[in-house]
């Protein structure tokens, strides 16, 4: 069974950063390995503790390490023209962001979701931030489906913003 779920977190962090270079791949998958099974431990070595006088249930859970553990490749901000610069940097001929429009977090996200519908990527919200900041990754299209079934798996946060954000 541990066996199943160390090879289902590998698997998710390879859909997740599929078209990236991320360095030290497999240092990630290793680190959250002994975060779910040492998860103490990683707590102290990453500075975390903290988390277990917050929330003693479940201070430690993936959707706090994920985004910590690929964090290179994480669009993460609370203001959507913010998220949307991070996000032109990844894609070159992304339109500008429309400051003409009201736009609501839900709103920018479906029109970010029309735009990105010509392309093969979409936009993934994937665990929890610390604060109020979305933790967003931009993935294949291809990969969508069985990141969101492994995170279920992993009881982790993950869905498309513009079906979950007002």
């Amino acid at each position: 069974m541990e066996n199943k779920r160390s090879e289902n977190i590998k698997k998710l962090v390879e859909l997740i950063t599929e078209g990236y270079e991320v360095e030290h791949l497999n240092d990630i998958v290793s680190n959250l390995g002994h975060a779910i099974h040492h998860p103490y431990d990683y707590a102290e070595k990453n500075d975390l503790l903290w988390l277990y006088e917050e929330n003693e249930s479940n201070p430690l859970s993936l959707d706090y390490i994920i985004p910590l553990e690929i964090n290179e490749i994480a669009i993460v901000g609370d203001k959507i023209d913010e998220i949307h610069d991070q996000i032109g940097d990844i894609i070159e001929d992304l339109p500008e962001f429309p400051f003409d429009e009201k736009m609501t977090a839900k709103k920018y996200f479906i029109w970010l979701d029309d735009i990105l519908s010509e392309s093969n990527e979409e936009i993934l919200e994937i665990g929890k931030s610390f604060g109020d900041d979305l933790i967003l990754f931009l993935v294949y299209k291809k990969n969508t489906d069985e990141i969101i079934k492994i995170c279920q798996q992993f009881d982790l946060k993950c869905s498309n913003p513009k079906n979950t954000l007002y």
